[in-house]
């Protein structure tokens, strides 16, 4: 057993991050498992020190130590997501390749107005890739050194599901889950690439996270899969 603990550097530890924490150390330890400590640190304007030391003297006062991650090291490098933005990237880069991703040209006006009509319509506002250009012309215009984001293709018609140790069988119509951005248009990825490539990359077996990211835990199956890796188990 693999897990982890992954808080970011832009605020103090609070209540819901060392509950988070000390789930995860304790299954860990009650399995002989392993526990790392990651930094979620893509957000440079907001990743601050004073945060990252916090983060780590509330652990200690816990008494939570860590096997693997930052300041401890490990067999996978310094476990900063600010160092990985080349792989976040090539990861990215390979979904395009694969038909499994592209990169959106859509403006932010249309999909406003995509959104709105959908409601209007009744109908779900996911974004379905529908107003991209044809796949060459985004091909030329991307190539010429227009910004443009990357998206997962989600596939439709579809479904996600995966089974959560606390909430049992869990199933998501894809006409419910927009094709996302894993890649903004400046080359940094999103918490859906970063911490699923992680995941994947350290051989995390069991993600235990907050309720808040059971809406995001699709996206995130969708990415494992489309790299070809097993989805670790839920909770």
């Amino acid at each position: 057993m693999r897990v982890r603990f992954a808080p970011s550097p832009t605020g103090f530890l609070h209540v819901g991050g060392a509950r988070t924490a000390l789930f995860n150390y304790f299954v860990a330890r009650r399995a002989g498992g392993t526990f790392i400590l990651r930094s979620d640190d893509t957000d440079a304007e907001r990743s601050d020190d004073m945060y990252r030391d916090d983060i780590y003297a509330g652990m200690a006062w816990l008494g939570l130590d860590w096997d693997e991650g930052v300041e401890r090291g490990g067999p996978h490098g310094d476990y900063r997501q600010s160092s990985r933005f080349e792989r976040y990237r090539a990861v990215a880069n390979q979904l395009v390749a694969e038909g499994k991703a592209y990169h959106s040209l859509a403006t932010n006006e249309a999909l406003d107005g995509f959104r709105k009509a959908a409601q209007q319509e009744g109908r779900p506002p996911a974004y379905d890739g529908s107003l991209e250009p044809p796949a060459d012309e985004a091909e030329r215009r991307v190539g010429l050194g227009e910004a443009a984001p990357i998206r997962f293709r989600v596939p439709r018609p579809g479904t996600t599901g995966f089974v959560d140790a606390v909430r049992g069988d869990m199933e998501f119509d894809h006409a419910q889950v927009e094709d996302f951005v894993i890649l903004r248009s400046d080359g940094s990825p999103t918490y859906h690439l970063a911490s699923t490539v992680d995941d994947v990359d350290y051989e995390i077996t069991h993600v235990i996270r907050g309720e808040d990211l059971l809406s995001s835990t699709p996206k995130h199956v969708l990415i494992t899969e489309a790299m070809g890796a097993e989805p670790p188990t839920y909770a």
